[in-house]
């Protein structure tokens, strides 16, 4: 029984056809003795092969002479193979160095006491030649199971296969769907190729490489598959070598290299990318990557394609054109924005300053509403904060403080900015605290009030505690007739003026008593109930 040490040694080693000497025309060869496909002497073959391409180039001006010539000077069990494979037009047959790496892992068979292996019977059969049954030993460490009818992993046998290392698989030669699944049960697996399997079909194909943390070689020939993704590499730490030959448009996820951390050569061939921007780091990847020998190979074609509803496109210029972020574009983008937003601040700032900071104040006023805690009744410091314009502070000395203040009891006591406000505290501050802790705000209304900013901020505050607290805080005094035109560029007070009662200072005094009755009724506090 073949050692598989041997095979390691034979897979690790560079193939002498990728050597190149000067070739002398004038210089002939013998053939080299017929190859049946015995590891042993695969390398002193390949050897002689090389000397015959190089001592005579103008003979094999391409790859495909060169393996027409090697096929026909093999015999037996490999030439059943290379026959195969040509027959079919196979990917492998038009790149040397894809046949060589080919015929070495699917050429040579271990038999373990018989002279025959799973490959000889199902070639056999498709080759219509008669064959003698085998039996397949456990030990068995080398499969091909070109025809997975009889050898897939799926198969009941396939239990008996626990330390098989090398397995190959041709698809086109099965007439039936096979599901590839309990690939992951073959642990001891160090080599792998699949060819013409649809993978897209498998139902386990998240699964079908899990548990395969030994192997090291993976080759996907003309299969089909829509994505590599991370969840297929997850175990696949240890792999080394991976070829993949995909005829149809695909998409590499960029987390599939992740869990590969070992991987040191990979070759994509005859592919074709799906256009897509999920393709786009590969190239990058493959550039910056020191540790992982990537080669893209496609005959005809200088670049990597892609191909979707517009046909076959150029895939860096498809990435630069429809994935690329352009800095410059960006930079010059957000400066201009910038620029706008800066313009447009500077002139909100000149024409509606007081209005914005009015409006910054309301809302923090009504954050500050929105977790004030209430205030217990009888802990206002305030019966009523007075908003009033300067200019009419004399009617509020002169009238109002005598007309609320003096009378009683109960007496009251109102909040004035003149008089009550903290010296050295900020005014919007001193508004807020005043405001919110009275019980009532008065506001009066004249002509100069409607010019004044502040007190159009007051009127804001306190209608936004009036929608918060839903009950009657605000009470309206007029000083004087104002036109319905002019009071309705003041949205707010308009409003009020329709939906609630308001008082009007009378001019003629023989009234005004039964006014301040009335506004004194109103604010008065309210008794508390016995036990309060």
């Amino acid at each position: 029984m073949t050692d598989p040490a041997d095979l390691d040694q034979l897979h690790n080693t560079e193939p002498p056809l990728q050597r190149r000497h000067p070739g002398f025309p004038g210089t002939r060869l013998p053939p080299p003795e017929r190859y049946e496909g015995d590891f042993r002497t695969c390398w002193a073959f390949l050897s002689q092969c090389s000397l015959v391409f190089e001592l005579q180039p103008s003979s094999f001006p391409s790859d495909r002479s060169k393996i027409a010539y090697i096929i026909t000077l093999m015999s037996e069990r490999v030439l059943a193979w290379a026959t195969a494979v040509w027959e079919q037009q196979s990917a492998v047959c038009l790149s040397l160095e894809v046949f060589v790496a080919e015929s070495k892992s699917l050429q040579v068979l271990i038999d373990s006491g018989v002279n025959m292996s799973l490959m000889d019977v199902t070639l056999a059969s498709e080759l219509g030649i008669p064959t003698q049954p085998i039996s397949i030993p456990m030990g068995v460490r080398v499969l091909d199971g070109h025809s997975i009818g009889q050898a897939h992993p799926s198969h009941p046998r396939a239990r008996y296969f626990t330390s098989l290392q090398y397995f190959g698989f041709n698809s086109v030669l099965s007439a039936e769907f096979v599901d590839m699944t309990d690939l992951n049960t073959l642990v001891e697996m160090r080599y792998l190729t699949l060819m013409g399997v649809e993978l897209y079909r498998q139902p386990g194909l998240a699964t079908m490489f899990h548990n395969l943390t030994k192997l090291k070689t993976l080759n996907l020939v003309t299969c089909r598959i829509l994505s590599l993704e991370e969840e297929m590499s997850r175990d696949l730490h240890s792999l080394r070598q991976m070829s993949i030959h995909i005829p149809e448009e695909f998409s590499v996820m960029e987390s599939f290299t992740e869990p590969l951390t070992n991987l040191r050569y990979l070759l994509l061939y005859n592919f074709r990318l799906d256009c897509s921007c999920d393709n786009t780091w590969l190239l990058a990847w493959a550039e910056r990557q020191p540790h992982v020998q990537v080669v893209f190979y496609h005959p005809g074609e200088a670049d990597v394609t892609c191909k979707n509803e517009n046909g076959i496109q150029n895939f860096a210029r498809y990435s630069a054109a429809n994935c690329s972020l352009d800095v410059g574009f960006v930079l010059f983008l957000c400066t201009s924005l910038g620029l706008l937003l800066f313009m447009l601040v500077v002139l909100l700032h000149q024409l509606a300053r007081e209005y914005l900071l009015a409006f910054c104040h309301i809302i923090r006023c009504w954050l500050e509403e929105a977790v004030r805690r209430p205030n217990p009744r009888g802990r206002y410091c305030y019966d009523a904060f007075v908003s009033y314009s300067g200019r009419d502070e004399r009617w509020v000395v002169e009238q109002l403080l005598p007309g609320l203040e003096q009378r009683g009891p109960p007496f009251l006591r109102l909040c004035l900015h003149s008089r009550d406000f903290q010296l050295g505290k900020d005014i919007v501050d001193n508004i807020t605290d005043s405001l919110y802790g009275s019980r009532y705000t008065v506001c009066v209304v004249s002509r100069n009030y409607l010019r004044s900013n502040w007190c159009s901020l007051e009127l804001r505050l306190a209608t936004l505690r009036l929608l918060v607290k839903q009950r009657d805080i605000l009470i309206l005094v007029f000083l004087e007739d104002i036109p319905p035109r002019q009071l309705s560029a003041h949205h707010r007070l308009a409003r009020l003026v329709k939906t609630r009662t308001y008082l009007v200072w009378p001019q003629d005094q023989a009234m005004q008593p039964a006014f301040w009755d009335r506004l004194w009724t109103k604010l008065v506090p309210p008794e508390p109930h016995p036990g309060q």
